[in-house]
């Protein structure tokens, strides 16, 4: 302790050291805040644009999913169709179904290319499935 002037003990500056680490330790907070604030920003924009993108992406992975899907289901008709469909004369080749236009209206049979046998000519309904003909046919 230091004495003053007149025997009185002069008094030290109390937390002028301290005061100045607390100011220094507070102003580097606040920056380290500030710039924490700056990059949490810019990250939120990216993570919205990225997840647009992304959406976006999404979609058309779905869909192409969904494509894919319905190709193999149709495919997997096809077949049961054509096991279905299996000639009994001859269990070489399937019945194709053939649809003719006529005037008074649409008709059709289903016709083995392998045998050439054939079912009987009937009026053309909603309900009527079967494997379409070959390209070849």
């Amino acid at each position: 302790m230091a004495v003053a002037r007149g025997g009185r003990i002069k008094a030290r500056p109390r937390g002028s050291e301290k005061k100045k680490k607390e100011l220094n330790e507070l102003q580097r907070l606040k920056t380290e805040n500030l710039k924490l604030k700056r990059q949490l920003t810019r990250l939120r924009k990216e993570l919205s644009r990225a997840q647009t993108d992304e959406f976006s992406d999404l979609d058309e992975a779905r869909e192409a999913q969904s494509r894919e899907y319905q190709a193999i289901i149709e495919l997997e008709k096809q077949k049961r169709q054509i096991a279905h469909w299996q000639c009994f004369k001859c269990d070489l080749d399937y019945l194709r179904l053939i649809i003719i236009q006529r005037p008074d209206g649409a008709f059709y049979f289903r016709k083995c290319p392998a045998c050439e046998h054939r079912t009987r000519l009937k009026p053309l309904r909603e309900d009527v499935e079967g494997p379409p003909p070959s390209p070849a046919a």
